[in-house]
C-alpha cells in the first residue's frame, strides 16, 4: 500500500483531476509524468495501460511529491520483440506515453485548470 508522508493513503492522479478544486491541491503534474516517463524509457518499463486511474499521487513531504505506478506494466504482445530489442522497447514506450498524452485534454476537458496546465496562455 502506498501511503502519504503523513501516514494517509495515496490517492491516484485521477481522483486529483476529476475538478479544478482537486487539482489545484496538487503541485503541477506534468513534470511528473516527465519524470515518470523519462524513467520508463530509462528501465524499459512497457506500461501498457498508461492511465491516470493507475498513477497514485504520493506525497513524499509538505513540498515533494512522485507518482508511482500500480497497474498496467505488462507486455502481453504475441511477438514481444519489444522485450529482446532495445530499439523497439523505446519505441514502444513512446508510442504509448504519446497515445496517453494526447488522450488528457479530452479525457480532462472539464477541468478548465488543469487545461491551463496544458495550454499555458501566452
Amino acid at each position: 500500500m502506498i501511503k502519504d508522508f503523513d501516514g494517509s493513503v495515496s490517492r491516484t492522479l485521477s481522483s486529483y483531476l476529476q475538478n479544478d478544486e482537486e487539482t489545484k491541491l496538487i503541485a503541477n503534474p506534468f513534470p511528473l509524468l516527465q519524470i515518470l516517463k523519462n524513467y520508463t524509457l530509462k528501465e524499459g518499463v512497457v506500461v501498457k495501460d498508461l492511465n491516470t486511474k493507475n498513477m497514485l499521487y504520493q506525497k513524499v513531504s509538505d513540498n515533494e511529491s512522485r507518482l508511482v505506478l500500480i497497474d498496467g506494466v505488462v507486455n502481453n504482445d504475441f511477438l514481444p520483440f519489444s522485450k529482446y530489442i532495445n530499439y523497439f522497447t523505446i519505441k514502444k514506450i513512446l508510442r504509448l506515453w504519446q497515445r496517453f498524452e494526447e488522450s488528457l485534454p479530452k479525457k480532462y476537458s472539464f477541468n478548465k485548470y488543469f487545461l491551463g496546465l496544458i495550454f499555458p496562455l501566452k
